[in-house]
């Protein structure tokens, strides 16, 4: 046993305690997806899967440990509310797996798990959410390939340099890492640049942008017995590549800053993020399923 595989069974256990009678096709995997979930997923909610690159619907979703199902959960259908004064507005309205195109002739487009929108169309918030994937014993990023330094690839030709300079710096320090690193630069990067595009091709933007990467993250170490020392580790190196990379974006605030947009990017745990929402008492008992 690795810790990736100690995690899994611990949310899995924590899923039966939640939800005893529901049944598994498989170790870790439910028979049925929407017993992963706190309600039904809408029609509209169903369609954004199948429309996504990340084929959840098909298997993923179906896991304990799934992403998109945690994301699913925290954020419901249609709308959610959070609570006053953390962001600009308190109501949004919600779309899963939003798909943008990075480059020219690219049949790869940029991913965005959840995406909400203000209702006056002023405000969004960008959400890439990571579960598990963090905690593999050898995750792998890989590098940024080489379609991102031809300046013909790029839709708007002053985003080419900004971007170039840091997928260059991206790509050293996973030369430098042997391509091994728990907070996916490459994803992040090529997502900020697909945000760019989408921004630079609206007409009404917003006048503010949030890009929060929400990473579930264990409370108590210690349950994971011999292997809380590597999760520590692991969540350290996670924070350590965070934190390099958004050193490195100045200058791509600046892009969206001449667009009229205040841009941020923020790291936060899933339980931070279920601290600042407006939930009623029995939705926050079924989240406890993520609280270990």
């Amino acid at each position: 046993m690795d810790l990736y595989t100690r995690v899994r069974e611990l949310l899995c256990e924590r899923y039966k305690v939640i939800m005893p009678n529901c049944n598994f096709k498989k170790k870790y995997y439910l028979s049925v997806y929407n017993d992963n979930f706190f309600i039904s997923m809408s029609n509209v909610h169903i369609s954004q899967y199948d429309e996504g690159d990340g084929n959840e619907l098909d298997c993923k979703i179906y896991a304990t440990h799934s992403s998109a199902a945690m994301a699913f959960n925290l954020f419901g259908n249609d709308q959610c509310e959070f609570i006053p004064n953390i962001f600009n507005n308190t109501n949004y309205f919600i779309k899963y797996e939003m798909k943008h195109d990075t480059l020219k002739k690219s049949k790869m487009p940029a991913n965005f798990d959840v995406v909400l929108t203000s209702p006056d169309k002023s405000e969004m918030l960008f959400f890439e959410i990571k579960m598990t994937e963090w905690l593999y014993k050898y995750p792998i990023c890989n590098n940024i390939v080489n379609a991102y330094f031809d300046d013909n690839r790029y839709y708007y030709p002053e985003s080419f340099l900004t971007f170039c300079e840091l997928f260059i710096k991206i790509n050293k320090i996973l030369n430098d890492k042997n391509k091994h690193c728990r907070f996916d630069l490459t994803q992040m990067g090529r997502n900020l640049l697909a945000l760019y595009n989408y921004m630079k091709n609206i007409n009404i933007k917003p006048s503010s942008i949030n890009y929060i990467n929400c990473v579930w993250t264990i409370n108590n170490p210690l349950v994971l017995k011999e292997f809380a020392n590597d999760y520590i580790e692991y969540y350290n190196i996670y924070q350590e590549e965070y934190r390099f990379f958004s050193k490195l974006l100045i200058p791509v605030f600046n892009l969206f800053e001449q667009l009229g947009i205040n841009f941020k990017i923020e790291c936060v745990t899933f339980n931070q993020l279920l601290n600042i929402m407006v939930n009623d008492d029995k939705k926050i008992n079924y989240l406890n399923r993520y609280i270990i």
